[in-house]
């Protein structure tokens, strides 16, 4: 099995693996390799042989179709599927960049610049996702990477679903986490259904922590954080960092909104929104500095609406009482 893997252990003839795994906590086991038909790098993706029962393949399986079918320069591309000595595995796109979570751990907030770029192009991938009726359902930092071009890629799509396709929905339902704690919905937390809205409020979430350098709901207990989530949004981040524009706190104040209609619309509104902030982007030292070259991120960077954005102005919701 690929508990012990030697180095360059080869898939298909192509793919030859690294001598260690990548840290990785989710439920398979992750490798940099070189696919050495298209001398390139890439992301080797295992199922841990410890879990695999039907269900955990399945899943698997799911997670690879459902990245695939998100068409976006913002989601990895997936480049293959298949199975070395049973063990299943999937193909990606390696990414040069770094968590969000490690970038708010390493650089504390980030400048107001760069959390609407990040977030603008967070929405861009969202509004692609809502085109074909996927749901993510796991936005959060440490899904999300910066590369160096500061570009955003989303990533782990294993929680995801796709609306009306029953296929997915009741893989979801057998021994799954619903998300995770501090940055899933309400919605989420309650078993109630869940749609775009739902990644909107992990847009919130994600981008309280870039603003301010902590989560929005931080408490020592995962009880006391779920009945926090439950009964009202967090202090807005203008309370512990006064020079947010007011247009970024009350968008980030919406986005948290215990009730999802009390949330933006949709994703397209938020693009709207952030994209008129995203600019003054200083280097981020050790990530993006002077010798990077010119920033490359897609449409949030250089201005471009959605020709299907609504250039509405977000409300702040001011809903402080739990719905349930």
């Amino acid at each position: 099995m690929l508990n012990v893997v030697v180095t360059g252990t080869s898939l298909k003839g192509r793919y030859r693996l690294s001598r260690f795994p990548l840290p990785h906590n989710g439920m398979g086991k992750v490798w940099t390799a070189r696919d050495t038909s298209l001398d390139r790098p890439v992301i080797v993706k295992f199922v841990n042989p410890a879990m695999m029962d039907v269900d955990s393949l399945r899943r698997f399986r799911r997670e690879a179709l459902l990245t695939a079918q998100l068409d976006h320069p913002g989601v990895p591309a997936v480049y293959d599927l298949g199975e070395h000595e049973g063990v299943p595995y999937v193909v990606l796109q390696k990414i040069d960049g770094i968590t969000l979570t490690d970038l708010v751990a390493e650089q504390g907030s980030l400048p107001i610049g760069w959390v609407a770029s990040i977030g603008a192009q967070i929405s861009s991938i969202l509004l692609a996702a809502r085109d074909i009726g996927l749901v993510h359902r796991d936005i959060k930092p440490s899904n999300v990477m910066l590369q160096r071009s500061g570009a955003v890629k989303v990533l782990d799509f294993g929680l995801a679903v796709l609306r009306d396709d029953e296929r997915y929905s009741r893989i979801t339902q057998t021994g799954q986490s619903l998300g995770t704690v501090g940055y899933m919905a309400p919605e989420q937390i309650l078993g109630a259904p869940t749609d775009h809205r739902t990644d909107l409020y992990g847009l919130g979430a994600t981008l309280y922590d870039l603003l301010t350098g902590r989560p929005p709901f931080d408490d020592p207990t995962t009880i006391t954080t779920l009945r926090n989530q439950l009964d009202s949004p967090p202090p807005r981040p203008g309370q512990l960092r006064p020079e947010i524009p007011t247009v970024l706190d009350d968008l980030v104040h919406a986005l948290l909104a215990i009730r999802p209609e009390d949330r933006p619309a949709g994703a397209d509104d938020v693009y709207a929104a952030l994209g008129p902030l995203a600019h003054d982007l200083p280097p981020i030292p050790g990530v993006l500095d002077d010798t990077a070259g010119p920033v490359q991120t897609y449409a949030a960077i250089l201005g471009r609406v959605p020709p299907q954005a609504r250039c509405a102005v977000i409300s702040p919701t001011r809903h402080t009482e739990s719905s349930v």
